[in-house]
């Protein structure tokens, strides 16, 4: 069976990771992974180094257990897309994961205060009016963690707050992902902070599929060894519960269906 973490970070490129490359690769065979897609942070206001990473990932990959995939997570590229596509050229890379953490005209999610729901609501709104252009200007492969400021509003917020309301805006970018060839993946980061927040939710997975949706990764965000594959089964089952029966896997940015 395939069973492959499309979503993790580690310490050779991504600031907020605990881990090297090769210690990635090993808690993937230890977790009986088939492959692993190392993605490391390239943010636009970042000083992310191409050849760095590349060597980081040639060493790990080398004497790794499972093949491993070069893949970036490529944050904000709607920003600054010259840069973005300047990136995408310089590696050979197999899988790009298209995020977005922080709108033009402020900081990260992460670092905002949410101290009411209207608040919230209007910074919603310029996310997904913001997430519709990065799908315009197409520079990925899938769309991370699409409700990905629920993190932060529900979570440190505290606010009762999700996407029902918005499920027009999300299908236009569904819709648009879609007709470029691109997908979506399924955030298991919740999960492993016992938050129970799946990106997105059920619903929306629903919705996607609805819409013609048929590229799908899963991934764990892991930012450490021992996080990678974490929930990862519990994750294919959901997808499966949502009516996918292929998950996406990826080389040379090529998509590919594996069956669930």
């Amino acid at each position: 069976m395939f069973f492959a973490d499309y979503h993790t970070h580690s310490s050779d490129a991504s600031f907020d990771a605990a881990d090297g490359i090769a210690s990635l690769a090993a808690s993937a065979a230890a977790r009986g992974l088939t492959e692993l897609a190392v993605t490391d942070h390239c943010d636009m206001g970042s000083d992310f180094a191409p050849r760095a990473y590349m060597a980081a990932f040639s060493a790990a990959a080398e004497s790794s257990p499972v093949p491993l995939l070069l893949g970036i997570e490529l944050g904000e590229s709607l920003h600054n897309p010259a840069r973005a596509r300047e990136m995408l050229g310089a590696m050979p890379l197999d899988f790009v994961i298209g995020a977005y953490h922080r709108l033009k005209s402020s900081d990260d999610f992460y670092l905002l205060d949410y101290p009411d729901i209207p608040t919230c609501r209007s910074l919603i709104r310029l996310y997904l009016e913001e997430l519709y252009e990065t799908c315009a200007e197409g520079n990925f492969d899938v769309l991370a963690h699409l409700t990905y400021p629920l993190r932060y509003m529900r979570g440190r917020g505290g606010m009762d707050i999700d996407f029902t309301a918005y499920r027009a805006e999300v299908a236009q970018i569904y819709r648009l992902a879609i007709s470029q060839g691109k997908g979506i993946e399924l955030n298991l980061s919740g999960l492993l902070k016992k938050t129970g927040l799946l990106m997105p939710d059920i619903e929306l997975l629903r919705l996607y599929r609805e819409c013609g949706g048929k590229i799908i990764t899963c991934g764990s965000d892991a930012h450490c060894a021992a996080d990678v594959g974490t929930h990862l089964r519990e994750g294919y089952d959901i997808l499966r519960h949502a009516g996918f029966a292929y998950i996406t896997s990826y080389r040379e940015r090529r998509p590919r269906y594996e069956k669930l």
